[in-house]
């Protein structure tokens, strides 16, 4: 006895359905190896204490000089910076600094940047990391500056309070 054309094309979309699936199968556990086992674009493997390795990142911070007329004179960097150390730097008015502070998931970093300005400000930035955030906060010893700090983009203005 032949089979009917209707057993025919249930037999061949019923294998059709199983190959779709095993190919989206493999797919998927592909992507899944692939995101185990490869690091991340700008990210760079390091050997931990225990043998282990694991991913390490940095994220940027920015301090941008807005008070037209005082120069940010560096008197102290340090903290979880990137190596190399940055340099201790003057910002002149309109111009900006740029740091990498350590990342990975997991751990908290935290580096600081210390300026006196020309008419005798102390101004201090503190730039945090911890997993899934970075965060730039702005103190001052004296009154006469201010900051606004936007923490999506990580980048401290300094400017003039009048």
């Amino acid at each position: 006895m032949k089979p009917s054309n209707n057993q025919r094309a249930t037999e061949n979309s019923s294998k059709t359905g199983w190959t779709l699936g095993f190919v989206l199968v493999l797919f998927i556990l592909v992507v899944i190896v692939n995101s185990v086992f490869c690091a991340p674009a700008g990210a760079e493997k390091i050997q931990n204490d225990d043998g282990s390795l694991s991913i390490a990142q940095s994220r940027r911070f920015t301090i941008i000089n807005l008070t037209n007329d005082l120069t940010l004179n560096a008197l102290d960097i340090y903290g979880d910076f990137e190596a190399p150390l940055p340099p201790l730097n003057s910002i002149p008015p309109g111009q900006e600094a740029n740091f990498e502070v350590k990342y990975l998931a997991g751990t908290t970093y935290a580096a600081f940047a210390r300026y006196a300005t020309t008419n005798g400000n102390i101004v201090t930035v503190t730039m945090r990391t911890k997993t899934g955030v970075a965060e730039i906060t702005v103190s001052f010893i004296t009154s006469g500056l201010t900051s606004f700090t936007d923490t999506g983009n990580r980048i401290a203005y300094i400017y003039r309070k009048y």
